[in-house]
């Protein structure tokens, strides 16, 4: 996409852009807390409703047309889609089978295996500092886990949220590894999100039920459809095309404390010792499995993934 694209919708200068993509990660780390504040309506009517609003936002956003849309849709975009899909399904469901803070540390693991799917597709070695990246990233999971498995809170049924948090971070992790072009990502975000709508839609009316919404909740399921995933993806993307990437990449690595600090500040996580102890361990993990020898070809190549996210 050209710069004159980008300054057609609205982004004049490097500043802008890099505020434009700042935002769309604080979008992005308010998801988990709007998925649990929104736990009294069904899950796949959550799903349904905020999808449909964040696919057809995302067409509004970057002036796509369905049928450009159809023609884009290359082989690998269905495959994409699927990975899309799983994960726009998994990450909610997750909340509402396992403690949120425990869900949404598991999910952040993504970056961490993201880099392990990368070396292994292009045959390339990690290097030591990613080893120790990679490490401490586990170490975070491990650190709020366990004291969780022997408190008495601990439920059997909250292993199945693990492994749905799992599943979100796995198909996430799969469709970053895979995509390659912008034309592949457009088409696979926008048929991700409304294919998502389409099946949870018909999943709700069969298995589970309809109901009216209060003006909070539509309120809380529009912030969550328009703006974590519908305007978020094109903001991201033309702050880190036209704004400071590197800075960007940088404030990245910290979505995972942001996005839980809005679940403690709402008051749906407790403030514990070992929390603090993760998020700074998956902080410093996901710093520090982005690093590499070659710095400037580090640059380009998150630079060219970023423009594809």
């Amino acid at each position: 996409m050209s710069r004159q694209g980008f300054q057609s919708w609205g982004v004049p200068n490097t500043n802008m852009a890099t505020i434009m993509g700042a935002i769309a990660l604080v979008l992005w780390s308010v998801g988990a807390y709007l998925l649990c504040v929104l736990a009294d309506l069904p899950p796949f009517e959550v799903i349904a409703l905020s999808q449909l609003m964040g696919g057809v936002t995302c067409l509004l956003c970057r002036r796509e047309k369905l049928s450009h849309i159809r023609r884009s849709f290359a082989p690998k975009s269905a495959l994409l889609t699927l990975f899309f899909v799983i994960n726009q399904v998994a990450y909610p469901l997750a909340f509402r089978m396992a403690p949120p803070v425990q869900v949404d540390l598991i999910n952040y693991i993504w970056p961490t295996l993201m880099v392990i799917g990368c070396a292994m597709a292009r045959g390339q070695r990690l290097s030591l500092t990613q080893v120790l990246g990679m490490v401490l990233s586990f170490s975070a999971i491990v650190a709020l886990l366990v004291p969780q498995l022997f408190s008495e809170s601990f439920s059997p049924g909250h292993i199945g949220g693990y492994l749905m948090a799992g599943t979100a971070a796995l198909s996430w992790t799969a469709y970053c590894v895979i995509k390659n072009s912008d034309s592949d990502v457009v088409a696979s975000n926008v048929a991700g999100l409304l294919i998502t709508a389409s099946l949870s839609a018909v999943l709700n009316t069969f298995f589970g039920e309809w109901r009216a919404l209060t003006l909070n909740q539509f309120a809380l399921i529009t912030l969550l459809g328009a703006c974590v995933y519908g305007s978020a993806y094109p903001m991201w993307v033309k702050g880190i095309a036209s704004g400071d990437y590197r800075l960007l990449g940088s404030l990245a690595n910290g979505l995972p404390v942001l996005s839980i600090a809005w679940l403690v500040v709402g008051g749906l996580a407790p403030l514990s010792m070992a929390l603090v102890i993760a998020s700074i361990l998956i902080t410093a993990g996901c710093s520090l499995v982005g690093v590499k020898s070659n710095e400037s070809a580090l640059i380009d190549e998150e630079k060219e993934c970023a423009l594809a996210a």
